[in-house]
């Protein structure tokens, strides 16, 4: 199968280019699918942006909101989903898809480990 990763950032900020990885989606060509993984807690954009930067119930419900309907679309293609990455124009954006090469399920949970999710 073809995979795609896209970090998912909250960026409070666009004009200072200052973002922090906040989740990953995984976009399965074949299938069309994507799977997401969110972090468990709110502490690198704390770390990152301070505590007043945001609020922690808010940042939740939004990773919430965003993982089930990226978990929900269906994406006929590449195009598709890079459209989909290339308009979000909120505090939770994504970076362009990259391949990357996965040869079983165990490896993509092994992937996402790695990447910090």
């Amino acid at each position: 199968m073809t995979y795609y990763y896209s970090f998912i950032q909250y960026c409070p900020d666009r004009s200072r280019h200052e973002a922090v990885n906040i989740g990953i989606a995984i976009y399965i060509v074949e299938t069309g699918r994507v799977i997401v993984s969110m972090s468990k807690n709110n502490k690198r954009v704390k770390r990152l942006f301070g505590r007043k930067s945001l609020g922690n119930r808010w940042l939740t419900e939004a990773k919430n909101m965003f993982a089930n309907r990226l978990n929900s679309e269906k994406f006929s293609t590449l195009a598709e989903f890079k459209l989909f990455v290339d308009t979000r124009a909120n505090e939770l954006v994504m970076t362009p898809p990259t391949q990357v090469r996965l040869n079983s399920i165990q490896e993509m949970d092994e992937f996402i480990i790695k990447m910090g999710f």
